[in-house]
């Protein structure tokens, strides 16, 4: 794998790219087609602007993902020297939970994030506190909406099957809740909004609204969920966003405070925002606005985001300057032809409701021809699983690095049986796309301990500590009762370090589960090393006995440095570390000398020498829903999925599919080949 950073380092000058660094007085629509060097563009941007005596601290950054700041972040400051440590980078969420931050600093405490875990958990108590139990023909109507919808059992008993089904609902109002939030619909009518789409995910909701007003309920766990959330002094992943929309648009003292704090304003991957994003950004100064994507690679709809702004710029701002970078720095010609062709059907799709002055992109190559692309058909998915680890050996055996080599699904399911082939190969082989580190349950207990240590007096940190220690719903209360006794006899006596230890010890003296004991000891030990973790040297902890834990040191030491990197010289507190956690997961580095399998997703903004898209055929490149049918944005995303997956290669490209291909490849001026069974693919030639 190849950093982009190498790719780029040094531009071939076009046209787009000197417009693109002089402009000034106007809005500016960049349309970066992939491997065009947006990165390097935004830093060129970045030193021109500086050259012309605009002070650092008026640029304002924005991306998408903590990895781009990060990586925006350095590469400025190579190219600018310590003047780049007074730009403001980061991603919207980071930004707004600064600027939520500063907004309440007169108000008391500073508000904590919670992280998706705590929020649902919230969501359940909110839930919990409405007397909504069912009727008796609650009992009479179980047994037979289960058989309905299950296969025969024995119906439990009827209360504590409504307190899971309450849990479960819970949680789809909180995902409808965070929809509702990032496509700027506000907060009114949640249960207008939220229970039509309940009853399309959960038949169970379906049998409730026999007995309950689904409306009135959800609106009154929206309200108990607010309520909550300011007792605590808490705001959830959405609220970070929502709140500085609201500052920005109804304070018009902080709102031209911002403005003449930040004059210029860019925004990377622009094709990645939602609705409630590009409110946020309407809410800044625009008159030197700047925003930089490729509407052909938006990918991310489950997280919300559309390239309908993007596509729909000049609608909303005056004077707009067009800028096409087109030039690709990345591909052989060969693999471009294929990539032009996807790139012209997404074009075609997106245009029939959206007239734009948008130039259409045709990416223009500078490494000339001599790349390798082919097209594989196989009968059945073993045949198509066989091939994929020959096609691995083949390049190992020409002389590829295993580092240089990915190969692609849209998920990680499709890819499992081929992981299970490259390892009987004793093959090294790295997985992106499945939990990562920071998702995972041992880290999720790790940080349990840290919240509640923070704040051992609050309910919500205490929830999942206790179903770690007991292994399920019983005796919360009783149990927080005890803890909180515990904790107030030692207030002002013990301090900080004292609580965590003696955490670690009740765990201990209670018997619990290992699970717990283990992650009370992880918690004491890197409490105790604290001033380790801050130190230049950044020693590592003596936490080594299993592999998981030193990748947890590693992630947690990863936060830690990048938070000194962004604030140097002031000192690291133990709540911020916990805001990062929950607000943007840490990622590790992976491996230079393994075979990668990727999701599309993973795989966005990275390239290989070598790549391979499998399963490009119907019901796996694509999903059909609805019997059958996919809607309109869903098809434009599976088109800009398979866009993305080109797009990644250097030197070759595969692409393989059972039977018929997806759509978007029919018409595609490929050859398509018919390898026999366990027939080795070969390199395809130039």
């Amino acid at each position: 794998m190849k950093p982009r950073s190498d790719t780029m380092a040094t531009l071939i000058p076009t046209q787009g790219l000197a417009e693109f660094t002089s402009h000034r007085g106007s809005p500016i629509r960049a349309n970066a087609g992939a491997g065009s060097g947006k990165t390097t563009a935004i830093v060129e941007r970045v030193a021109a602007l500086l050259e012309s005596a605009v002070p650092p601290h008026c640029l304002l950054i924005m991306t998408f993902s903590r990895k781009a700041s990060e990586n925006l972040r350095q590469r400025i400051r190579l190219k600018v020297g310590k003047a780049g440590e007074d730009i403001t980078i980061g991603t919207f969420h980071a930004v707004a939970v600064r600027e939520i931050r500063n907004l309440r600093e007169t108000s008391g405490e500073k508000p904590h994030i919670l992280d998706t875990n705590d929020s649902v958990d919230l969501w359940e108590q909110a839930f919990d506190e409405i007397p909504s139990l069912p009727p008796e023909s609650f009992a009479d109507n179980l047994e037979q909406m289960l058989q309905s919808i299950k296969p025969p059992q024995t119906p439990p008993d009827p209360k504590k099957y409504w307190k899971s089904t309450l849990k479960k609902l819970g949680g789809f109002l909180h995902d409808l809740r965070s929809e509702q939030i990032n496509q700027n619909l506000g907060g009114e009518n949640f249960g207008d909004f939220a229970v039509p789409r309940l009853l399309e995910k959960s038949e169970l909701a379906g049998f409730m609204a026999f007995w309950l007003d689904l409306n009135a309920w959800a609106d009154e766990g929206l309200t108990n969920y607010e309520r909550l959330k300011t007792e605590q002094n808490c705001l959830d992943y959405d609220d970070t966003l929502a709140r500085w929309a609201h500052a920005l648009h109804h304070d018009a003292s902080y709102r031209n405070a911002i403005h003449l704090r930040y004059q210029h304003v860019l925004i990377d991957e622009y094709q990645d925002t939602n609705y409630l994003q590009e409110h946020i950004i309407q809410g800044l100064n625009c008159a030197n606005l700047t925003v930089v994507g490729d509407p052909s690679q938006c990918i991310y709809a489950f997280r919300k985001s559309v390239p309908r702004p993007m596509v729909e710029f000049h609608r909303r701002y005056d004077n707009v300057k067009e800028i096409a970078l087109e030039t690709n720095f990345r591909s052989k010609d060969e693999i471009l032809d294929v990539c032009n062709h996807v790139l012209k059907t997404h074009d075609d799709l997106i245009r029939q409701d959206a007239r734009s002055p948008m130039a259409r992109l045709v990416l223009k190559g500078v490494h000339g021809k001599g790349g390798a692309v082919q097209r594989l058909q196989f009968a059945g998915s073993q045949d198509e699983n066989l091939a994929l680890l020959n096609w691995v050996k083949h390049r190992l055996r020409q002389g590829a690095a295993p580092s240089d080599l990915i190969i692609l699904a849209r998920t990680s399911y499709y890819l499992s049986p081929l992981e299970i082939l490259l390892r009987s190969e004793n093959i090294p082989v790295q997985i992106w796309g499945g939990n990562s580190l920071m998702e995972s349950k041992t880290m999720k207990d790790v940080t349990a301990f840290l919240k509640i240590a923070l704040r051992p007096s609050q309910p919500s940190n205490f929830k999942r500590l206790a179903r770690l220690i007991i292994g399920g719903e019983r005796k919360h209360d009783e149990m927080f009762l005890r803890w909180k006794m515990g904790v107030a006899a030692l207030e002002g006596t013990e301090g900080f370090m004292g609580t965590v230890k003696r955490l670690a010890a009740w765990a201990a003296e209670e018997k619990h589960t290992p699970e717990a004991s283990r992650a009370a000891t992880i918690v004491t030990t890197a409490i105790d090393n604290l001033k380790k973790y801050i130190s230049p040297d950044l020693e590592k902890l003596p936490f080594k006995e299993k592999k998981e834990f030193e990748a947890i040191e590693m992630a947690l030491r990863e936060v830690m440095q990048k938070i000194r990197d962004e604030n140097p010289g002031a000192p690291l507190k133990l709540a911020e570390v916990i805001t990062r956690l929950s607000l943007d997961p840490a990622t590790l580095q992976s491996s230079g000398k393994k075979v990668t399998l990727s999701t599309i997703h993973q795989a966005k903004g990275l390239e290989w020498e070598h790549v391979l898209v499998a399963g490009c055929h119907e019901g796996k490149l694509t999903f059909f829903k609805n019997g059958g049918r996919t809607s309109r944005e869903e098809t434009e995303e599976e088109c800009r999925l398979l866009y993305v997956a080109c797009t990644r290669a250097r030197q070759s490209l595969t692409l393989t599919h059972v039977n018929e291909p997806v759509r978007f490849l029919r018409a595609c001026p490929l050859k398509v080949s018919l390898p026999e069974k366990n027939q080795n693919i070969q390199n395809p030639r130039p």
